[in-house]
């Protein structure tokens, strides 16, 4: 469910261009007693969709609902590493 939204929104967004398509999979075996190589192994698959994601959907419409739920999801992406890393110890986070 946590993906079901972005793959929505990218398909209302451009209906006659491919759409990224975010694995719920991924999300679903995140849990913050994993290691971090399991966590990037069970991340890995958000990566090329996620980019897509960004290549394809404008996340700062002008549409005030639309860009709260895209910025919505994004954070729930991001905050898929909560627990288990902490980027804000990295450069640049």
């Amino acid at each position: 469910m946590l993906f079901s939204r972005a793959r929505r929104e990218a398909h209302a967004y451009n209906t006659k261009q491919s759409t990224p398509q975010i694995s719920v999979r991924a999300g679903l075996q995140v849990h913050k007693t994993m290691s971090i190589p399991d966590f990037l192994a069970a991340t890995a698959d958000l990566v090329e969709p996620v980019d897509a994601y960004f290549d394809k959907v404008f996340v700062m419409t002008d549409n005030e609902q639309v860009k709260r739920n895209r910025l919505a999801l994004l954070r729930q992406i991001a905050s898929l590493s909560e627990g288990i890393l902490d980027f804000s110890q990295l450069p640049g986070f």
